[in-house]
């Protein structure tokens, strides 16, 4: 973050006017004083939000296009006050297509501070939209994509439906699939998996565990995050042997997180089937508890008081 304030800086042309005067003397003097020159203007950056505001909005495959770091502090250290607008607008696409959405965050609220009136350009809105999603600030990121020129948008309702779920909100992120199909569509498959991931856990969380199972099979089935998923989708279908296969194979490939999820998930399940009595249900989960430090099994205990 501080190479960053230190390239938007240099790149702020934010030099200040010459104020500085010639000291007055204390002596009188029969020479009149002759006015100082001018101060130099300052240039005055072009307004980027009509410039932005005229180009189509990018379909999926080019709305956020990768630029490598290098490259982004020489375009940063070379631009001029008519193109800094548009380098720091490229920057901060980039910042997003790799998942850094706090400095994408501050490089858009840089450009905003210059020119109040990309507030009003539907990619910027998109653009600070997904930042905020990305951050898990839901409420100011669907503010943000809440903007006519995006209501149909596929990419925003891809992005839409994923900051919907994730923040537990099944119903608003099932009522925009439809409209996002066509940019999920156009990925390849590791980048949809986040959001087929996030569109399964809002089905579970719908009660829609046969959709859910439909969305995980486009993933891998090694894949620890899907398979905890598939975990909860069979156990809501009833299919209490297939959903302990599921856990059993997120407890075998997962992290340490997915491994404790796996865990509950398979002890909430053998509850569930009444192969499990609550005392012993309590035993493993101390043991769980036990084992797990951190904010998962706060989490995971509250559950259970």
């Amino acid at each position: 973050m501080i190479r960053l304030t230190i390239a938007l800086a240099i790149g702020a042309g934010l030099a200040g006017p010459h104020s500085a005067r010639a000291a007055e003397t204390t002596h009188p003097s029969t020479t009149p004083a002759q006015p100082s020159p001018p101060a130099p203007a300052r240039p005055t950056p072009a307004r980027f939000a009509a410039e932005l505001a005229a180009q189509p909005l990018p379909p999926a495959r080019t709305a956020w296009t990768a630029m490598s770091e290098e490259a982004a502090w020489a375009a940063l250290a070379t631009a001029t006050p008519a193109t800094r607008q548009a380098t720091r607008w490229r920057y901060a696409v980039a910042l997003i297509a790799r998942d850094r959405a706090g400095e994408a965050l501050g490089v858009l609220d840089v450009m905003a501070a210059d020119d109040i009136g990309l507030a009003k350009v539907a990619a910027w809105r998109r653009a600070r939209g997904v930042a905020l999603g990305r951050l898990g600030r839901t409420d100011p990121a669907i503010a943000a994509l809440d903007d006519p020129a995006l209501a149909t948008d596929p990419e925003t309702c891809l992005w839409r439906m994923r900051i919907l779920a994730e923040a537990g909100r099944a119903a608003p992120a099932l009522g925009v699939l439809g409209c996002a199909m066509p940019a999920l569509n156009a990925r390849g498959a590791k980048a949809r998996r986040p959001f087929i991931l996030a569109a399964a856990r809002a089905a579970i969380d719908a009660g829609r565990p046969g959709p859910a199972r439909d969305w995980l099979d486009r993933i891998p089935a090694t894949d620890a995050a899907a398979a905890l998923l598939h975990g909860e989708a069979d156990r809501a279908l009833g299919a209490a042997a297939t959903s302990r296969r599921w856990f059993d194979l997120a407890v075998r490939t997962g992290d340490p997180e997915q491994r404790a999820a796996a865990t509950l998930g398979t002890i909430e399940t053998d509850l569930a089937a009444r192969t499990l009595a609550p005392p012993a249900a309590a035993r493993r989960l101390a043991a769980l508890l036990f084992r797990w430090r951190g904010a998962w099994s706060s989490a995971a205990g509250s559950r259970w008081r």
